[in-house]
C-alpha cells in the first residue's frame, strides 16, 4: 500500500468516526507520515526493542529508529516528575534542615563541607545546593544521597529543580550506576526527597 493510499484510508477513518482534535477543535489532520511516527513512538514507549521496531518500519538497521526512543525518555521523565510530586505530598523522606545560606548552616565556614551538583552535560557549571552538617567524614555518595541524610542543609535559593530534572532524565543510567554501590541507594527515594525539598522551598 502506498503512502497516498494510507493517507486516504486514514482521512476516511477520521471522517467516518468524526475524530476531532482537542487542540484545534477541527477534524484531526492525519497522514501516512504522522501515522508512522505515532506508531513508532507508541511502540517505543511500550518497550519494543530497537531491532524489532526497525523491522516493523522496514529499516535495514536500528540507526534511524533511536529518535523514537528519545521521545519515549522525554515522556517517561515528565510522568516520573508528575508522580514524584504526587507521592511527595504523602511521603516525607527529606530529614535535613533548610537554610538561607552557608552563614546559617553548621559547617558553613568549611570548604570541604560545601555540596555541589555537577551536571554531566555542563560539568564546568556546578550548582551549589547546600552544606553537609556532619562534623566527621561522610561516607555517602553525594550529591543525590545527601537529600536522604538528616545532616543535609539545602539552600532555599538553590536550583533543586535542576537537580530533579537531571535525575529524572538519567534515572535508568544512574540506577545501573548506583544499584550495586556499597550503600545501595534507592533512586526512587532520592527523587521523592528532592521533591520534598522543592516543595518546602516553595512553601517558604
Amino acid at each position: 500500500m502506498t503512502s497516498a493510499q494510507i493517507s486516504r484510508l486514514l482521512k476516511s477513518f477520521v471522517s467516518r468516526h468524526n475524530i476531532i482534535s482537542p487542540i484545534t477543535q477541527k477534524p484531526l489532520q492525519v497522514s501516512a507520515r504522522r501515522f508512522r511516527y505515532t506508531l513508532a513512538t507508541s511502540l517505543a514507549t511500550e518497550g519494543i526493542s530497537s531491532k524489532e521496531l526497525a523491522r516493523i518500519l522496514d529499516h535495514s538497521n536500528t540507526q534511524n529508529v533511536m529518535v523514537y526512543y528519545d521521545t519515549r525518555n522525554s515522556v517517561v521523565a515528565h510522568l516520573d516528575r508528575a508522580l514524584s510530586k504526587q507521592f511527595s505530598k504523602y511521603v516525607k523522606l527529606f530529614q535535613g534542615k533548610l537554610v538561607k545560606d552557608k552563614f546559617e548552616a553548621i559547617n558553613g565556614d568549611r570548604e570541604d563541607k560545601q555540596l555541589f551538583f555537577i551536571d554531566e552535560n555542563q560539568p564546568s557549571q556546578p550548582t551549589d545546593i547546600g552544606v553537609c552538617g556532619l562534623t566527621s567524614i561522610c561516607h555517602l555518595d553525594p550529591p543525590f544521597s545527601c537529600y536522604l541524610c538528616p545532616k543535609f542543609q539545602p539552600y532555599k535559593s538553590a536550583d533543586h529543580e535542576h537537580v530533579l530534572e537531571r535525575l529524572l532524565e538519567s534515572r535508568e543510567q544512574r540506577f545501573e550506576k548506583y544499584e550495586n554501590a556499597r550503600l545501595g541507594i534507592q533512586l526512587d527515594d532520592v527523587i521523592i526527597a528532592v521533591t520534598n525539598v522543592i516543595n518546602i522551598c516553595q512553601e517558604v
